[in-house]
């Protein structure tokens, strides 16, 4: 038997079931706008959150500046790495996540097939190659996990690399959605969002477009053991042979909007709700939601938060005790902090 069947016949051998609470305690939590903070941010998406230094960090998608970070005491721009091809500047990186003690981060950069270690100023710290573009990867104990592989041809979810970037494995699932067979359009029909627990081997995707989470650990002998698994309300799309990479969603609809976690917990903020075209920035309007999902490493539905206003994203301090949101109001985006209940930090 060779290496790579060796690899799957172990997965193969240590699922474990996913579980779902529909009569989780509900928690309402109110949001308490971060003054100094508004105009900070030109787009939503995932941030992070430097709590030694009280910074936000957050990727660019567009505009001059790759990543930014902002001093939430100042209300101003304290550092940023610049976008295009001079010196310590970058076509594209996707903040991964942030060490809450030392502040360094990590990035994702899907041109330079790489991910980046940075300073708290900046400061490139390793970079780590991989022999293939990365659609979206997390440092998970002593691997690297990523979503949507660009040289996969099979039907595969995740890869798994060492720090060196040399690929051990695939393993993972797609949902068997009856609508395509081809591993591409299964990757853009499922993109979402990648979580790494700092104190174990454990990873966790939560889908954007489909109510789809998975959480698994990287066992012995590399063997990624399935933890947890939610396949429900899965997306309608149609291929699009003549598109180097796209689907086209039916009745499209936002169900993880963002995800973040602390070594104890995950909070995953559920959407649900249709993209109507026939209104203003349907998108945004699909992902706000008061609803957060709060599980442990395990896969077990601990609560439900409710939050007192829409949000769009959200990220939580290492100790639970408080989550920064970001949300809409007068067309601009704001930041806001909810301090979480004694039980879930207790």
């Amino acid at each position: 038997m060779s290496r790579l069947s060796v690899f799957f016949a172990l997965l193969i051998g240590c699922c474990s079931c996913g579980r779902e609470a529909s009569d989780a305690v509900v928690y309402e939590v109110s949001a308490r706008k971060m003054e100094g903070l508004d105009d900070i941010f030109d787009f939503y998406g995932p941030f992070f959150f430097d709590e030694a230094d009280s910074c936000l960090v957050k990727s660019e998608g567009q505009g001059e500046n790759v990543v930014v970070r902002f001093d939430c005491r100042k209300g101003v721009l304290k550092n940023r790495i610049r976008r295009g091809r001079g010196p310590g500047e970058y076509l594209d990186l996707r903040v991964v996540g942030v060490n809450p003690v030392t502040g360094d981060f990590q990035a994702v950069s899907s041109v330079g097939r790489s991910v980046v270690s940075f300073s708290r100023e900046m400061v490139p710290l390793d970079t780590v190659t991989f022999g293939t573009a990365l659609f979206d990867a997390v440092r998970a104990g002593d691997f690297f996990v990523s979503y949507g592989d660009y040289a996969a041809t099979d039907n595969h979810m995740f890869s798994l690399f060492d720090t060196l970037g040399q690929a051990v494995g695939r393993f993972g699932k797609f949902p068997d959605d009856g609508m395509s067979d081809a591993f591409r359009d299964k990757v853009m029909a499922y993109q979402g969002k990648l979580l790494a627990n700092r104190t174990c081997s454990r990873f966790a995707f939560f889908s954007s477009m489909g109510n789809v989470f998975d959480i698994y650990g990287i066992g012995a002998n590399r063997c990624p053991v399935r933890i947890a698994s939610i396949r429900k309300e899965l997306p309608v799309y149609e291929p699009q042979p003549h598109v180097a990479a796209g689907v086209r969603f039916r009745d499209p609809a936002i169900h993880y909007a963002d995800a973040a976690s602390s070594d104890r917990r995950i909070y995953a903020l559920y959407s649900g709700r249709k993209l109507d075209m026939g209104t203003v920035d349907p998108d945004r309007r699909a992902r706000e939601t008061r609803l957060i999902r709060v599980y442990d490493w395990n896969g077990v539905h601990r609560c439900d938060l409710l939050a007192d206003i829409p949000l769009l994203n959200l990220c939580v301090s290492s100790d639970d005790r408080y989550i920064i949101g970001l949300f809409s109001e007068d067309g601009e985006i704001r930041c806001c902090r909810l301090d979480l209940p004694e039980a879930l930090y207790r």
